[in-house]
């Protein structure tokens, strides 16, 4: 296994790997990944055969936390150790924490983050709801209860307050 600075002719490759690890939950697109001048930001890859099997992106975490770096992994799991052990070799300066953000549906990125001893910070919870199926008629008679707190049940076609 080889690790090496993400190159612009990987964005492909990336955005496909991206997209397989959030599981189609969003579409990665090429364009959106390109080489950073931004002394703050790492992108690595691992070859495996000449081929780029996985990914890992370092970069500021923000406003919550300004004195961490998030790191998101993608591709194959057996690639995360040496991304991350290259990435710890070249970490930028300022930085005090580590926070790897992922779901515990994404076996991979969970096996690798408990492996290398992160423990669980701070976990939210995600919904889903296909609005083009769901029937606002089955909870019709509960609306009382939503009235009294400025809450209102609508479809499209029956959106009154």
């Amino acid at each position: 296994m080889k690790v090496r600075p993400f190159r612009e002719a990987d964005a492909a490759t990336v955005a496909r790997l991206v997209t397989g690890s959030v599981r189609g939950q969003w579409t990665s697109r090429p364009e959106q990944f390109r080489v950073s001048s931004d002394p703050q930001r790492r992108r690595l890859v691992a070859e495996n055969g000449g081929e780029v099997v996985a990914a890992v992106h370092a970069s500021p975490f923000g406003a919550g936390a300004p004195d961490a770096l998030r790191l998101d992994f993608a591709g194959e799991g057996a690639a995360f150790s040496p991304l991350y052990l290259a990435l710890l070799a070249d970490l930028p300066p300022g930085f005090s924490r580590l926070l790897g953000v992922t779901r515990e549906d994404w076996p991979e990125q969970m096996r690798f983050f408990a492996a290398a001893g992160f423990r669980n910070a701070w976990q939210s919870w995600g919904a889903h709801l296909d609005l083009t199926t769901f029937d606002f008629e089955r909870f019709r008679a509960l609306e009382h209860l939503t009235k009294r707190r400025n809450v209102f049940l609508a479809s499209g076609a029956s959106a009154k307050h």
